[in-house]
């Protein structure tokens, strides 16, 4: 009997409880606006963001612009919380440059002018 008690126990618990919502950055935006707008609860919005996984890493910028659209201190330690899960995640494509890198003859000048600098320095 106490075996079968013991292998629930332990089957129970290697169960996920609940699956998280992957979602970007953009869709975290809208959902939090929603929940601002709907003036839900410091418990409510951070029940909500217990079931979010970020596909894409929140910057600093939009953490504090995110931050301003919460309720409470436990919304604000749950957004900070999936900002640090999602810090070796790519950014959301809007926030990557779309400037080319420098070609081969400015590249050449960039590390001249750096040869140039350290020499005199």
């Amino acid at each position: 009997m106490k075996q079968i008690i013991f292998t629930a126990l332990v089957l129970l618990c290697t169960v996920p409880t609940r699956s998280a919502n992957r979602i970007s950055v953009s869709e975290l935006k809208e959902r939090l606006q929603s929940l601002h707008d709907a003036q839900k609860s410091d418990d409510d919005v951070n029940l909500k963001l217990a079931e979010i996984e970020l596909t894409e890493s929140l910057s600093v910028e939009s953490l504090s612009s995110l931050a301003n659209l919460l309720p409470g201190k436990e919304s604000r330690n749950r957004l900070s919380f999936l900002a640090v899960q999602s810090a070796f995640l790519l950014p959301p494509n809007a926030e990557i440059p779309s400037t080319p890198p420098p070609d081969l003859a400015t590249q050449k000048a960039i590390l001249g002018k750096c040869i140039d600098y350290v020499t005199k320095v």
